[in-house]
This record gives C-alpha cells, structure tokens and sequence, in this order.
C-alpha cells in the first residue's frame, strides 16, 4: 500500500472514510495514519460539501461514532 501521505493525497476523503471505519468496525489507525490526518486535514477543504456530508452520517450511524468523531477531533 501507498504512504497515508500518498493516499489521502490522492483523494482526501479517504481521511473520512477511515474515520467512518473507526467508526463502523471498531478499528484504530496506526500512527503513521494518525499523523498523516492531522498533517494533511486543511486538504478536506478540496471535497464537496455532498462527499463529506454523506461520509459523517455513516459514521454517525456507525457502531462506535464516538471513536470516529475523536478521531477527526
């Protein structure tokens, strides 16, 4: 797999989604994902309000919306 830098890079909801992961599956993200989010979450702002609006109400229905929402804190 590509460097977190990389991926969310490329595609800069995939930082949402991991926290919707956290959120669903009850996973944690490694440090290095970690860092890479918090480095690299002013690029949120290059996605559509629809893209992150749909990805934060999964997580909010997921299993454990308190992890993902820290997570994005």
């Amino acid at each position: 797999p590509m460097p977190p830098a990389v991926s969310f890079g490329d595609d800069p909801l995939r930082m949402l989604r991991a926290a919707r992961f956290v959120s669903q599956l009850g996973v944690t993200v490694t440090p290095r994902v970690l860092t890479a989010i918090e480095q690299m979450a002013p690029q949120l702002a290059r996605i559509s309000v629809e893209r992150v609006a749909v990805e934060l109400d999964k997580m909010l229905l997921g299993a454990h919306p308190v992890a993902g929402i820290d997570l994005l804190v």
